[in-house]
């Protein structure tokens, strides 16, 4: 397996790592994933900046959200930056869900892949979804 091979695989896994976490409301897991000066960038809110204000941050969410799928689409390794897009749905405790894509900018540190910027959007109006 080549370099870049290894690499593609180690990001491939971020998604299901992160889903992981998230599904089994571990938000301190979770932020591990992210540098310490990572920047979180929900839709409709102010960023958030740190490891720490992102644990917070998905500590909240957990809170109201149900269990989510995380789908890498398209994932590319620039030397030791990388990017990964895709899409991730949503299924509240109400049995409703919410379709979503993202793309996460994630740098390599001391081996390990860790997200810098994770940005998502809704896949359809907010009007659909609250009403």
């Amino acid at each position: 397996m080549t370099n870049e091979e290894n690499s593609l695989s180690q990001l491939g896994g971020i998604a299901a790592k992160m889903a992981d976490a998230f599904n089994a409301k571990d938000a301190a897991r979770l932020a591990q994933m992210y540098g310490k000066d990572a920047v979180l960038m929900p839709p409709g809110e102010p960023a958030v900046t740190g490891r720490a204000a992102i644990r917070s941050w998905f500590e909240k969410a957990m809170g109201r959200s149900g269990q989510i799928r995380i789908m890498p689409v398209e994932m590319r390794v620039l030397e030791d930056e990388a990017f990964q897009v895709g899409n991730f749905q949503v299924q509240r405790d109400d049995n409703s869900s919410v379709a979503a894509k993202y793309v996460l900018l994630l740098r390599r540190a001391d081996g390990q892949w860790l997200i810098q910027h994770d940005i998502w959007n809704l896949s359809q109006p907010p009007a659909e979804i609250s009403g």
